[in-house]
């Protein structure tokens, strides 16, 4: 899954959850961004980058929690139930 990816116009999901999932695609790239910025860095902050890189996880939990529950939304009752 890449969180880089962004989710299908195809899928109905409401504006609240699609900006919610653009929200956390945003914040996903920054602190992508901010790890690498450490990770150039001399003396890395071991602290921080342990910190960034769980909550970069659970943004990609969040991310695939969405696109999961967005196919079930978009999936007919024949592909759900089999």
């Amino acid at each position: 899954m890449s969180a880089t990816a962004t989710m299908s116009t195809k899928h109905s999901v409401g504006p609240a959850i699609a900006r919610r999932y653009e929200a956390l695609i945003r914040t996903h790239r920054e602190l992508e961004d901010r790890i690498g910025r450490e990770t150039a860095r001399p003396a890395t902050n071991g602290l921080a980058m342990q910190e960034m890189k769980r909550r970069k996880l659970r943004i990609k939990d969040a991310i695939a929690a969405i696109e999961r529950s967005s196919d079930r939304v978009s999936a007919g009752p024949e592909e759900r139930h089999g």
